[in-house]
Formats: structure tokens, sequence, C-alpha cells
């Protein structure tokens, strides 16, 4: 947490992963407060997953993203 002039700043990550599935991934929250009553946020979640006997034409590595930005009122 970073705090500056009235700022407030929160960035928070966690890593995981699955071994019996084979899949690992991030996620990422970044929270910024914008006034008294308002909130940005901005969230990341990444997963991958990586074929059991290695990526190959027919089992590929999967990757996906997602990213959700907004502001939050009270």
């Amino acid at each position: 947490m970073t705090r500056t002039r009235g700022q407030v700043l929160i960035n928070a990550r966690l890593d995981w992963a699955s071994p019996a599935t084979r899949y690992m991934g991030t996620y990422a929250l970044l929270l910024e407060r914008v006034s008294g009553t308002e909130l940005r946020y901005q969230a990341v979640k990444v997963v991958v997953k990586q074929p059991l006997a290695g990526p190959s034409k027919a089992n590929p590595v999967v990757r996906r993203n997602e990213l959700c930005v907004g502001q939050l009122t009270s």
C-alpha cells in the first residue's frame, strides 16, 4: 500500500498452480482512491495450461488473459 498526499494505492497479486489440471496463473488487483467516495480498479487474470507431453499442434499451450477496469462509488 502506498500513501501520498491523501492518495491510497493498493497493488495485490496472487500466483497459483494446479498440477492435477496442468493450469497455472496469476491474479493482480490494483485499487486507487480517487476521492473520498470513489475507487478506481484494475483487475488482471492470466491463465496458462501446459500439455502433459509438451506442446504440439493437437495439444497447444493455452493462454487466456482477462482485464477488467472501472470505478466504484459509495
